[in-house]
């Protein structure tokens, strides 16, 4: 979809628990425009990338991460991993 604006949402499912982290992971960009160039036009071809520091008091967890860069109009993308979060 065409769209004037990105941002990105970042959250983890850890123990049935939603939990934003863009409010808990100090200096979280939501700005997606930063990541790939707006505006962006329906059939464009895009690369994005976000480079994410995990705070080092961050407990050993396992979660399904869910990434979103949400546009004017809803999601431009949406992807989920799992994984572990280790020392």
């Amino acid at each position: 979809a065409d769209s004037a604006k990105a941002e990105w949402s970042l959250h983890a499912i850890v123990g049935g628990l939603d939990l934003d982290l863009a409010t808990l992971i100090p200096g979280f960009d939501r700005d997606g425009c930063k990541d790939t160039p707006c505006p962006v036009k329906k059939g464009d071809k895009k690369k994005f990338s976000y480079k994410l520091t995990i705070p080092g008091a961050t407990p050993t967890i396992e979660a399904d991460v869910k990434a979103r860069l949400i546009g004017d109009k809803g999601d431009l993308f949406c992807g989920t991993v799992h994984g572990d979060i280790k020392d």
